[in-house]
């Protein structure tokens, strides 16, 4: 069954594309540090992976300045000529590059990295399918579903860019094939659009619903893939901050 149905499988990413050309890695790497995203650093050689953000990018001297590691411990890894596996989110795709420290900065937070710019980056692209799970921890408005008997209350499980998944009080009746205007608040952006139920499935005393978004305007499609990204950006924020607690 197509849609966010019960079963339903995350759909995986599309094959990297490998970048060379310089003008496109520094266009990449301009839209990075401008999102001010967490980025995941692994120094290849050792275990685990730790978090960091861009801080500058200097093209004419043809490097990168990262924020110290976290947890801090991880720093104690870093030296000129260490070599950097990198991880990014970008607009809902992946980036990955790999790096060489060049130096140490000392910033008035605390240490950053001067890491040589890469000679190529992989480029992942998501599938338009790809759900983003919704924690309960990140307290999103409701999503208000009409023409079931009024307007229900709906908590978010999962949304992506084609459709989400949501449960609903056990008393509602909510049928396969029916069309719902709905109504959702991703952070700050508030999106109405049309769904078709695809799946419903009662889940000790909860109706877990599928929905497939329809009739999408232009506008309204890319109002949801911003949305979307952002939402990802925040709950990677989320993510490693709950790890650091």
């Amino acid at each position: 069954m197509d849609g966010h149905g019960a079963n339903a499988v995350p759909a995986p990413e599309q094959a990297a594309a490998r970048l060379h050309n310089p003008a496109e890695i520094a266009q990449i790497l301009v839209r990075l540090l401008d999102q001010r995203g967490l980025i995941s650093v692994h120094v290849i050689g050792s275990a685990g992976s730790h978090s960091s953000v861009l801080l500058e990018l200097d093209l004419h001297g043809g490097s990168l300045l990262l924020d110290e590691l976290h947890p801090p411990a991880a720093n104690r890894q870093l030296a000129p000529g260490a070599r950097l596996l990198v991880n990014a989110r970008l607009e809902g795709s992946r980036i990955e590059f790999t790096c060489t420290v060049r130096d140490a900065v000392h910033l008035r937070g605390g240490p950053a990295w001067r890491v040589a710019m890469p000679e190529s980056i992989d480029y992942f692209e998501r599938r338009s399918g790809y759900r983003l799970t919704v924690p309960a921890g990140m307290h999103l408005q409701p999503a208000i579903l009409n023409g079931l008997d009024g307007p229900i209350s709906a908590r978010l499980l999962d949304v992506s860019r084609r459709g989400m998944a949501a449960i609903l009080g056990s008393a509602v009746q909510a049928e396969i094939g029916i069309h719902v205007p709905c109504s959702l608040r991703l952070l700050e952006n508030r999106l109405d659009l049309d769904a078709e139920i695809r799946s419903s499935v009662l889940q000790h005393n909860q109706l877990r619903v599928g929905m497939m978004f329809m009739n999408m305007t232009p506008a309204q499609r890319t109002a949801l893939d911003t949305s979307v990204a952002r939402l990802e950006r925040n709950l990677l924020r989320h993510y490693a901050a709950a790890k650091q607690r």
